[in-house]
């Protein structure tokens, strides 16, 4: 029994709050074509800041939103594209060093066409990792949880 929920928990969908949004350079790089679907979400209770030029996120209550896309990728690409993302990200499996972590959290999806009322799933995030979270009080926070929003900003 243990083994399919192994399985089951490897294919969860990921959710994407940053480069790898679609119009995002690294989401042209790493998932163009390689979605089944992509569905607008939020993740509550976190609180994203700007780490090296990149967003970051770690858990905050109270916080609010971050604001983001839930990406379900194509099954028999999905391990190839999870061990991509987690180099990406600088991820070792089992390394709580490494400056992201791969965490499930549960992320809202709005409503759909149908205007079906609003659905909670579980999905991959990558969070900030000890050494991100130890340098996160010399960060710049990003309000609203909204790094398309932020980046616009900027660069009015």
């Amino acid at each position: 029994m243990m083994h399919a929920q192994a399985d089951a928990d490897k294919y969860l969908p990921i959710f994407v709050y940053g480069t790898l949004r679609p119009g995002q350079g690294n989401y042209d790089r790493f998932v163009l074509g390689k979605t089944a679907r992509e569905v607008a979400a939020m993740l509550p209770d976190h609180a994203m800041f700007v780490l090296d030029r990149y967003p970051c996120i770690t858990d905050d209550t109270g916080a609010g939103d971050v604001i983001g896309d839930v990406l379900y990728l194509l099954p028999e690409l999905f391990p190839a594209v999870l061990a991509a993302l987690d180099r990406l990200e600088g991820y070792t499996p089992g390394d709580a060093c490494s400056p992201y972590l791969r965490v499930r959290r549960s992320v809202r999806t709005g409503e759909g066409d149908g205007g079906e009322p609003p659905r909670t799933s579980l999905a991959w995030v990558y969070v900030a990792g000890e050494p991100a979270l130890l340098r996160r009080p010399a960060c710049d926070p990003v309000p609203g949880g909204d790094w398309l929003a932020y980046l616009a900003h900027e660069h009015s």
